[in-house]
């Protein structure tokens, strides 16, 4: 039985991930005085950390941080086999958060066929939390669980 008919396709991989806030709040100080350094840099793009200035700051950023690591789980990988950077948290034109994949991340999203990462994510002032459905196939496959022949 499949509950949203607008699902694109099978899942291929689930990942998830929780993260204290406050380990944020050095490096929002940073973005938000325009300078950020080292690890701010090592994590996130440029256009994230654009998008992150005027924002809550350290949840802003971890919520971001925690898509990274979901979506390298929902991928079957770590940080070891892909890097931060190589996944883009973006929002879309009608808000929600989604992802663009580079270099390696994209390589591996490609090689199991993925087509869709679906996200959902969630701050409050002292975690935040991630969700990354990693999506490919034809969303009419029916050898699909519970599907009907």
């Amino acid at each position: 039985m499949r509950v949203d008919p607008d699902c694109p396709g099978r899942i291929l991989g689930v990942g998830t991930d929780i993260i204290e806030t406050r380990r944020f709040l050095r490096m929002a100080e940073e973005v938000a005085e325009g300078a950020p350094k080292g690890a701010a840099a090592r994590i996130f793009t440029a256009a994230e950390l654009a998008a992150a200035r005027g924002r809550l700051g350290a949840q802003h950023l971890a919520s971001r941080f925690a898509v990274k690591e979901a979506v390298m789980k929902c991928l079957g990988c770590g940080m070891d086999r892909i890097g931060f950077t190589e996944i883009e948290v973006v929002s879309g034109e009608d808000g929600r958060p989604a992802v663009r994949l580079y270099g390696r991340a994209r390589a591996r999203a490609d090689a199991l066929g993925v087509h869709d990462v679906m996200l959902s994510l969630s701050h409050t002032e002292e975690f935040a939390c991630a969700f990354a459905i990693a999506v490919g196939g034809a969303s009419d496959d029916s050898d699909q669980p519970g599907s009907s022949p």
